[in-house]
Order: C-alpha cells, then structure tokens, then sequence
C-alpha cells in the first residue's frame, strides 16, 4: 500500500529516534507505559479491477465520493454481450423444443407394436395353415420388427442427446449473462472514492485499476516498537492514539493491537505493530501520524491485591 511503504520508508523511522518514554520500558510482561510515533493508514485500500476489456460508457463516481458496497460505479459498453446473451437465449429455446419433443419416439412405439402385431398374425397364419405365409414373409416380417425396435432405440437415444444439449444451452445462457454483468463495475466494498484513473470514453483493459477504494470507518495505525515490548502477547492490548493536527494535538482515539510482526529489524531491533482504531466519523485521514500510547499495566503485590504505576490502568 502506497501509505504504508511511504511512510515506513521515509517518516517514521526518523520520528522513532524522537520518541517520548512516559515510565520507561520494563521487560516482556508487560509493565509498560510509553509514546511511540505512528501513522494512520487505511484500513482496506482496494484498487477496483475491471472484469473485462472496453470502452468506459458511462462513470457513475467521482473522488471523494462514498459508495456502498456492490453500488455500480461505471458501466463498459455491453451491445455485443447484449447481442449473444439474445443468441444463446433463443438457442436456449430451440433445444429445449427438440428436448422436450416425445412425437419421434411415440412414433417408433407404435411403428414397433404394429410390426409386431403383423409378426404375430403371421405366426398364427402359419401355424393353422403352414402354406398360407411363406418363410420370406416371416423373415420379411421378424425384419420389420428388428427395424422397428432399432429406430425405438434411436429415437430414446436422440432424446437423451437433446436433454444433454439443453443443459450445454443453459450454462451457455449462464456465461453470456456473467459476461454481460462483468461489463458494470461494481464497488467491493463501502468507501470513498480517493482516485479515478480512467474517464469516460476511454478504452479499459481487463484486470486494470479502475480507481482506489478506501475502507475509512476505520483505521489501521502503524508503529514500531522495540522488540522487547512487541511480543506476541501484545495482540488485544488496549491502547491510544493521539492524533497530531497542525497545532500539535488532534485528538485521543481508543484502539486496540490486532498485528504484532513476526519480523523483526536487524538494525534497530523494531518491530512493526498495528493498531485498529474505529473512525465512525472519519476524523482520521490516512496519512495522518500521531503516538500510540501503551499505558502501564497493573501488577500483582505479594497480599494478591493489585497496585498500579503510570498515568492509568487498563
């Protein structure tokens, strides 16, 4: 994230060497109080992708703008998914037609039961009176049969091939309707709008950063501690900002540690921590710095009682 990198980089490491210990720095558990400086980030930051490729037809945000999630934010030209969704629906129809067709088959039944009937009659015949039917007409007639029980099964065949096509159609109409409602860009999240990179009329390649999306109900402060006090213990602490406006103070936030890095610098020992802050206002900005503030937790006396040191307990 561009906050992150620019700041982790470049400001907060200098403001680190100036940080204000309130009660000094005890050991890993946790008897700590301390300002340490940090910077306010996002908490999400999105770059909203286009789904597919094509010219911008209409753009339905602007910078600053705040959007609900799945809210259409711009919509691609969409005549030709139009166009084959219209296809692939009238396709659709014509095999479910062919599916649902039975005559071809109630055909070849009754094609069947009359050559057997015929086969039967002839049987008889030949039976009371051996000269009446000729053995070719028998033949003749057990091949009208066979025929008949063959083109039965073909037509049961071309039935189940019909079915089978009808349910190619449906996930066809499926992917022409998924095409057709890729064309519209919707936002993944609620936010504000901080970038547009295209406009309208422009050409949009697919997978390209239509614009940035920042989740601001709340934030995501950044700090570095000394290793000492970042242990993974530290994961649900309470603590506070203290936001730094123009006139040097902005405001006290409550927050609380949801990330201690497992990472730890090998030239100054810091590690990276989070702090998630709620922003229901938007009062914070990304960008922003300030001081996480650790305040010093109780400690247990030898009566089992509890005694506390520095400004406040949690």
């Amino acid at each position: 994230m561009q906050y992150r990198n620019r700041f982790l980089s470049h400001a907060l490491p200098g403001l680190l060497a100036g940080w204000l210990f309130v009660n000094g720095i005890a050991g890993a558990d946790g008897q700590t109080s301390g300002e340490f400086p940090a910077a306010v980030m996002p908490w999400i930051e999105v770059k909203v992708p286009a789904r597919s490729a094509g010219i911008l037809a209409t753009l339905k945000m602007r910078e600053g703008q705040t959007v609900t999630r799945d809210a259409v934010m711009g919509e691609l030209d969409r005549e030709s998914e139009e166009v084959e969704l219209g296809r692939s629906q009238e396709e659709l129809e014509q095999v479910k037609e062919q599916a649902e067709n039975e005559i071809p088959t109630r055909l070849a039944k009754k094609v069947l039961e009359i050559a057997k009937l015929d086969l039967s009659r002839a049987q008889d015949a030949r039976r009371s009176l051996k000269q009446s039917i000729s053995q070719a007409e028998l033949d003749h007639l057990e091949l009208e049969v066979a025929r008949g029980e063959l083109a039965l099964e073909m037509a049961l065949h071309q039935q189940r091939l019909a079915l089978i096509q009808l349910k190619i159609r449906t996930h066809q109409v499926s992917l022409a309707e998924i095409a057709l409602r890729k064309r519209a860009i919707h936002s993944p999240q609620t936010g504000v709008i901080a970038a547009i990179n295209y406009q309208q009329g422009e050409w949009v390649e697919m997978g390209k950063s239509l614009c940035r999306l920042l989740v601001l109900d709340r934030v995501r402060v950044e700090t570095l501690l000394p290793a000492a006090l970042a242990t993974s213990k530290m994961t649900g602490r309470q603590v506070e900002f203290v936001a730094v406006d123009g006139t040097g103070f902005g405001g006290t936030y409550p927050g609380v540690v949801v990330f201690v890095s497992p990472e730890q610098d090998p030239v100054n020992g810091n590690v990276r921590v989070w702090v998630e802050v709620e922003n229901t206002q938007g009062t914070l900005r990304p960008g922003g710095r300030g001081r996480v503030r650790l305040q010093r937790r109780a400690a247990a006396t030898g009566d089992g009682a509890r005694t506390t040191t520095g400004s406040r307990p949690q």
